[in-house]
């Protein structure tokens, strides 16, 4: 804290985004850049930087190197935030003293989380501004405040149990808990919001040990598939369920055995692959009335789903 005030930084983990926002940051601005050169800066600090480890290896930077002297408030977010936080430069205006995720959706156009859980589940909007958060069982199936299948991740899951051949008696909520905080007892539920855009206090951020974030570098130099699983870790690791936000704390604390969610996704995998291969070949017209079809399915087989589910979300 500067002459009493509290100091913000916005740190910038860049590709090939078109950065322009950036002119109405209201705060001192860092921008990693692991993209082509950039004409302007906007007036931010520049910093170039190798392309690899994803946006958690350019937190991850800051926050090592920075360690001694982070600001008080470090607001982490990608490079085109507004796609994924469409109110991200009203957030950008407002000071959270704890840490508080900005995200409120992966895409649109992928509509994931569903369109109609985002707008449903208002209870983490701040002062109107859209941000949603999800919680996950071990094997980062999404389960509250509602269920949804997501193929991106469910593809991913399989190529890091086959690369660090896990066993299926081990989670991955396990694995990526141990090799991160020495501790293979993780909660039954983890907090997420997708793309790792927040805003985190330097208390927080330095209530964990150093070496915490040194095992996180670790992983994400290591495999690049580990960058996602990362983007699932930060707010466990940023202790947001230790926040009044924190919805679930009860179930937290127990393994959620009503279902197996495991089977349900591996049922969605069956039922919708990541890209809806069948229509690829047909005339537009025909993919139009396959596609048609292949969501009406999806819809009448999650509204199941939910009828099913219902019961752990009271």
């Amino acid at each position: 804290m500067a002459d009493g005030k509290i100091t913000r930084e916005l740190v910038v983990a860049r590709y090939n985004e078109d950065i322009a926002w950036v002119a109405q940051s209201p705060m001192p601005t860092i921008v990693y850049n692991k993209g082509n050169e950039l004409d302007s800066a906007f007036g931010a600090k520049y910093v170039k930087m190798e392309n690899f480890g994803r946006e958690g290896h350019t937190y991850l930077y800051h926050i090592l190197k920075n360690w001694d002297n982070l600001a008080d408030i470090t607001i982490f977010t990608q490079g085109d935030p507004i796609k994924h936080s469409p109110d991200f430069l009203k957030l950008l205006n407002r000071t959270f003293l704890t840490v508080q995720p900005f995200s409120f959706m992966w895409t649109e156009e992928a509509d994931i989380p569903p369109a109609k859980f985002r707008e449903k589940y208002r209870q983490y909007w701040v002062d109107g501004c859209r941000v949603y958060v999800q919680y996950l069982n071990r094997e980062f199936i999404s389960i509250l405040p509602q269920y949804f299948y997501d193929p991106g991740i469910a593809s991913t899951k399989h190529i890091v149990r086959k690369t660090y051949n896990l066993k299926r008696e081990v989670s991955l909520l396990e694995y990526y808990w141990k090799r991160i905080f020495g501790d293979d007892s993780p909660p039954a539920l983890i907090p997420f919001s997708y793309a790792g855009i927040f805003s985190v206090p330097k208390d927080v951020i330095r209530s964990r040990d150093r070496s915490v974030y040194e095992n996180c570098m670790r992983l994400v130099l290591e495999y690049h598939e580990n960058g996602f699983f990362l983007e699932r870790l930060w707010l466990s690791i940023f202790r947001y369920n230790e926040t009044e936000q924190n919805r679930y704390l009860a179930l937290m604390k127990k393994p959620v055995k009503d279902y197996d969610y495991y089977m349900i996704d591996k049922i969605n995998e069956i039922l919708f692959p990541k890209k809806n291969t069948f229509s690829a070949f047909c005339s537009k017209p025909l993919r139009n009335k396959i596609t048609s079809i292949y969501n009406l399915i999806r819809r009448c087989i999650h509204s199941f789903y939910q009828y099913l589910l219902g019961p752990l979300r009271k």
